[in-house]
């Protein structure tokens, strides 16, 4: 007759490395979702900052628009007349040049009012 061959059994085994295999794939796959999740906070994060910047830059681009109309309007002749004469005070030949001078109680006033409380007590006083 032939010999049977009994089959050996070893439950133990691979049932522990079911156990751990399973154990593995779990942290595996949580690690992944949680990792997944933080990289979702970040590009939330970075593209919150990108909209932040393009408004930045089209805030920058509209004011190097205004200088640059500035820097044009400084060429023209009729801009450089208007500020020799404001800054320095120039006039055309025959054109008269008018001043207004302040009275000295309208000045005293002004300086009155400018001072704070202390430096009026200190003036009654003399210190």
């Amino acid at each position: 007759m032939l010999a049977q061959f009994r089959k050996i059994e070893r439950p133990n085994k691979s049932k522990f490395l079911n156990i751990f295999g399973f154990g593995f794939f779990i942290i595996i796959i949580g690690f992944l979702v949680v990792s997944n999740i933080k990289l979702s906070e970040r590009r939330d994060q970075i593209g919150l900052q990108t909209q932040i910047l393009k408004n930045e830059i089209q805030i920058l681009e509209q004011e190097k628009e205004k200088l640059q109309a500035q820097v044009s309007q400084t060429k023209l002749e009729s801009y450089l007349e208007k500020e020799a004469r404001e800054r320095f005070n120039l006039k055309k030949p025959g054109e008269q040049v008018v001043t207004f001078v302040k009275e000295k109680s309208e000045q005293k006033q002004e300086t009155e009012q400018e001072k704070g409380f202390w430096d009026k007590i200190f003036r009654i006083f003399k210190f």
